[in-house]
């Protein structure tokens, strides 16, 4: 048999592999270093040391491995110590001894590690679990029994503690935990509640398993926030709400230089331990660092925590401030750009502080934070409300969100301004639809539950649903303005003015709130008490009309409209003048969802202009032609102004068509409105109000 000199070769080596003990040296640093990591993974999390540290460990056996047979290759070991090989008499070398006594220790380690094995696996582990579900399950056989249906990837995250001596750092802790929990949202694969439907929680509940029923998830995060001058600590525990059992728990010391990682890093533990998949952009999204400026962060932060607390304009107010000094410390923090954009744009959709936020304004953040970083979430979010708040562009708003969804199907917010795209086009079933989806993933979300009751359900005429939608946000937070404004709608749209009357008994202070007292002033209107309407109104409009909140044109309209209904007719004028000097001639490009349009032909209908009140009303169908929600309020405003010039015919044919459209004229309305007098003798308006179910009593003159 001929061996070939490439052979030859390769035999050599492998002999001189095998002499100089080599391949003994792999399977012997193998086999040990294996042995280490399953020690070490057992024993340190018993000193709750980080889990960095056997990352390390790892790694550096990893590095070693080579170093380890480079040393076996060029030193030998001999009785007078460490050696180079060439050094070495063959003749003299104990390298087969040293061979002999290495199969040994591979034996002796691999019998030591294969017993800690199997010592680990039925016996340490389990005892463990053993104790830690015999300590913490509570008997809640409702949750147990729910629990197959409850996504494993889902996950809450609790109210972070404050643990600062400062208790003004107290947004600090929220921002933390709203960072977090935003971070968890932008991964596909978990599912997450939103932070308002989490922010009425405390932040170390006994009950953690009802919590989870109640949010319908299978973890809760648990944290705590203290911070010390420019030392942070954060301290998060990942728990299984049926079991009341840690996944894990871990501590970060951060200086406001370094703490930009946290929310990542805490992000991609939690992704781990819930086997979550992470796309390609989700995972280049949790590496990268939103700023790496401590102040710009830190007013990030107070506008995110601002942010949580609801739908309030003055608290929006405030954040979009907050966040306007964040990109003032940091021009090229692309994330405070985005949510300056969302929230601008909602101050501007209710025309709220309307000199300073603008359509340009709110355009003008949208494309800071889509030239940063084009393809975070936040960013496309921002384009798309630009598109539905200043350019009305409601079917392009909603092809935005749309490819927002498709990268996070589980965001909220994308959920809900998807709906408000879909309602302002007239797709009202699309709309509850994605409303409900969102409220599944923010069940808690007080201002959600009044969009959806008060703005859809109502404006559906389905008035059971309605309430019950919004009697689940008044439970949530009993003195929410807006909840009691819709209620109190709810009541008058049905005719139900009694309820109406006393639920207003019941509301403190009604009238200091702007949209508080526009809703008591339709109450008076429809009960035909202009002289209670005109006590309520004038000494709230001596107020500046930033403290408004953008309902000073709507109050007004009401005041002078009751004034004139009342006899006083040049004190109406004054008002009904000075609100056409305001809006001007053109009035459509100032706010989104503006209702100045149509103030302002009812203004020059109170004025007597009726030709001119009738061409702006035309201009207002006209504008929202496109705009399936606020149409018909132009339409209505058209109504009102055939009524005065003695169209009735024309207008019983208008009321008859809004009687028919969502968000249309209520039944309440027709039946109570004095504006509808003049019609009531018609048989064609009589043949209306006959069709209409009503709630309220009828007396002889609204028939």
């Amino acid at each position: 048999m001929r061996v070939s000199r490439s052979g030859a070769s390769e035999l050599s080596v492998f002999a001189e592999l095998k002499r100089r003990n080599v391949i003994r040296m792999a399977g012997l640093y193998l086999v040990g270093a294996w042995m280490l990591v399953q020690v070490a993974e057992t024993v340190l999390p018993v000193f709750d040391i980080p889990d960095w540290v056997l990352r390390a460990i790892m790694l550096v056996l990893a590095l070693g491995f080579v170093p380890s047979l480079i040393f076996a290759w060029v030193f030998e070991l001999t009785p007078e110590g460490i050696k180079r090989d060439h050094e070495v008499d063959r003749s003299r070398s104990v390298a087969p001894q040293t061979g002999q006594r290495m199969n040994i220790m591979i034996a002796v380690l691999l019998s030591i590690g294969l017993a800690w094995y199997v010592l680990d696996k039925y016996a340490i582990s389990p005892a463990h679990d053993a104790v830690n579900v015999a300590s913490t399950q509570k008997p809640i056989e409702p949750a147990a029994e729910s629990a197959p249906s409850v996504n494993p990837r889902s996950i809450a995250v609790l109210p972070f503690e404050n643990l600062s001596e400062e208790q003004a750092n107290a947004y600090f802790a929220d921002g933390i935990q709203d960072e977090i929990l935003t971070t968890l949202a932008r991964i596909g694969d978990l599912t997450v509640i939103s932070r308002t439907s989490t922010r009425s929680y405390d932040a170390r509940p006994d009950n953690l398993p009802q919590i989870a029923s109640e949010l319908g998830v299978a973890n809760i995060l648990e944290g705590s926030v203290q911070k010390s001058g420019n030392r942070v600590r954060v301290i998060v525990q990942l728990i299984h709400a049926a079991t009341d059992s840690h996944l894990w728990a871990e501590t970060y010391d951060r200086t406001l230089d370094d703490i930009f990682a946290v929310q990542s890093e805490v992000a991609q533990r939690i992704a781990d331990s819930l086997s979550a998949t992470l796309t390609r952009d989700e995972r280049a999204t949790l590496a990268s660092s939103p700023t790496r400026n401590p102040a710009a962060y830190e007013a990030y932060l107070r506008g995110l925590a601002l942010n949580a607390q609801g739908f309030e304009l003055n608290l929006a107010r405030a954040a979009a401030l907050a966040y306007s000094e964040a990109v003032r410390l940091d021009p090229d923090f692309a994330l405070a750009w985005a949510e300056l954009a969302s929230m601008a744009g909602y101050l501007y959709h209710n025309g709220v502080d309307p000199e300073t936020f603008t359509a340009e304004y709110v355009k003008h953040a949208a494309d800071n934070a889509s030239r940063l970083q084009p393809e975070l979430v936040e960013s496309q979010l921002a384009q798309g409300i630009y598109r539905y708040s200043a350019e009305r562009d409601f079917a392009g708003a909603e092809s935005v969100f749309e490819v927002v969804l498709e990268k996070a199907p589980n965001n909220p917010t994308a959920l809900f301004y998807t709906a408000l795209a879909e309602r302002r086009q007239g797709k009202w079933d699309e709309a509850l639809a994605h409303f409900e989806r969102a409220a599944e993933r923010d069940p808690k979300n007080a201002g959600l539950l009044v969009v959806i009751g008060g703005e859809t359900l109502r404006n559906l005429r389905r008035w059971d649903e309605a309430h019950r939608y919004l009697d689940r946000a008044l439970a949530l937070a009993p003195n929410s303005s807006l909840a009691m404004f819709y209620k109190l709608v709810a009541y008058q749209s049905e005719g139900r003015l009694d309820e109406a009357a006393r639920l207003l008994d019941r509301i403190p202070q009604a009238g200091e709130d702007p949209q508080i007292a526009l809703g008591r002033s339709g109450q008076f209107a429809l009960e035909r008490r202009d002289d209670a309407i005109i006590a309520e109104l004038e000494p709230l409009l001596r107020q500046p009309d930033a403290a408004l909140n953008g309902f000073g044109p709507q109050l007004r309209i009401h005041l002078a409209e009751a004034l004139k209904r009342s006899g006083h007719e040049e004190r109406a004028r004054a008002i009904f003048q000075s609100l056409v000097d305001r809006i001007g001639p053109d009035p459509a490009g100032q706010v989104d969802d503006s209702i100045l349009p149509i103030v302002l032909a009812r203004a020059n209908a109170g004025l007597g202009n009726l030709e001119l009140a009738r061409k702006q009303a035309a201009d207002a169908i006209e504008l929202y032609r496109n705009d399936a929600f606020y149409r018909v309020f132009a339409n209505m405003a058209m109504a009102r102004v055939q009524v005065q010039m003695g169209e009735n015919t024309a207008a019983i044919a208008t009321l008859a068509e809004l009687l028919e459209a969502p968000a249309g004229l209520s039944p309440g309305n027709l039946r109570f409105d004095p504006i509808w007098d003049p019609l009531r003798s018609e048989p064609a308006f009589q043949a209306l109000l006959d069709e209409q179910p009503i709630g309220g009593k009828i007396s002889d003159d609204q028939r």
